[in-house]
């Protein structure tokens, strides 16, 4: 008989909430950009490849929060504590890389 490993429902569950969580916000931060308070950025399509960009960085910020800073605590509120983290992370890192980047190529 063949063992399958599988990933538990929690952690799947806590994927797609880093997941859902990273969308929301970045699309709350999209809307409140600039004081425009609309959605108009949508029509660029470079502003997408900006929005993908901060939702794999928060996403990924969150991930790594969890899984290496929080991993040998065992505390409530453990996800969310990984959430808000991981965005502060999130934007650190993309920022970073980002600054490196440019001042690589400019």
């Amino acid at each position: 008989m063949e063992k399958e490993v599988l990933m538990s429902n929690t952690k799947k569950s806590n994927l797609l909430l880093y997941l859902s969580t990273s969308i929301l916000f970045i699309l709350i931060v999209s809307f409140l950009d600039e004081g425009a308070n609309n959605f108009e950025w949508m029509n660029n399509p470079l502003d997408w490849i900006s929005f993908f960009a901060f939702v794999v960085a928060i996403f990924l910020g969150q991930y790594f929060f969890e899984n290496i800073i929080l991993k040998n605590y065992a505390i409530k509120g453990k996800v969310l504590i990984s959430i808000l983290g991981g965005i502060i992370l999130g934007f650190i890192s993309f920022f970073l890389v980002t600054y490196i980047i440019v001042s690589i190529f400019l």
